[in-house]
């Protein structure tokens, strides 16, 4: 009987959780319209609603062609979240939506090999008994590696996409991560905003 109660917990229970967790994730993309290709990007602040429940996470971003929606990413993937679970924005409250900051690539330098040379007294030995004095000498150096030098680009992105919008009657912001601007100006181009 013990044998069976433990059986039961070591694979019945993980396979009922995992069915669970599988249903809850489909029933929050179903209720938020949340496509399989909605990206995931970092919230850095901004919002009151937001910002209330303590989100310092990655959010998934979709728009629809009548809303604009910032889904918890634990709201789909554990429905124990009690914290935020997401924006529900019209299009039409959506301002402006911008990206600052900085981006730059910076080079990464290794040089990898050298070294060696020194000495060698078996080396000595042997080429002294090949050659004489002059093979002593040159059986003595030790072989030195050929130095390898390899460059690495690597890009910095620092930069924030700005979503300015209406809420509860006043204007807010929201602060993303830079690859929110990407995908917003694929989905809402013409609410894309340029300051100069």
């Amino acid at each position: 009987m013990l044998t069976i109660t433990i059986l039961f917990l070591i694979i019945i229970l993980p396979i009922l959780w995992i069915i669970n967790d599988f249903s809850n994730n489909s029933n929050v993309r179903r209720k938020y319209k949340l496509s399989s290709k909605s990206p995931l990007v970092q919230y850095k602040g901004g919002h009151p609603l937001i910002d209330d429940k303590g989100v310092k996470n990655l959010l998934f971003i979709w728009v629809d062609k009548n809303y604009l929606y910032l889904i918890n990413k634990f709201a789909l993937n554990n429905n124990r979240n009690k914290g935020f679970s997401a924006l529900k924005s019209p299009i039409n409250d959506i301002v402006s939506f911008t990206r600052k900051g900085d981006f730059y690539v910076t080079q990464n330098i290794s040089v990898k090999g050298g070294g060696g040379g020194g000495s060698s007294i078996g080396g000595a030995v042997v080429g002294g008994f090949v050659a004489g004095v002059p093979g002593a000498i040159i059986g003595s150096r030790k072989r030195v590696k050929p130095v390898k030098v390899e460059t690495r680009s690597v890009e910095v992105d620092k930069r924030v996409t700005i979503v300015e919008l209406k809420y509860n009657g006043r204007l807010e912001y929201v602060i993303l991560g830079s690859n929110a601007y990407d995908f917003l100006i694929r989905r809402i181009p013409g609410k894309e905003k340029t300051f100069a």
